[in-house]
């Protein structure tokens, strides 16, 4: 991978469902998303 390379992600859960999903931390090599439902809720 060079450094100028991005990962694809093509369903980008951050970006279709905000309200659950939260990028906590993110850079070249590595990225956490912190996912959150409720009791009664599902993905």
């Amino acid at each position: 991978m060079s450094a100028s390379a991005k990962p694809v992600f093509e369903r980008d859960p951050v970006k279709l469902d905000a309200k659950h999903y939260k990028v906590d931390l993110e850079n070249d090599r590595v990225r956490v998303v912190r996912i959150k439902y409720g009791g009664k809720e599902g993905p």
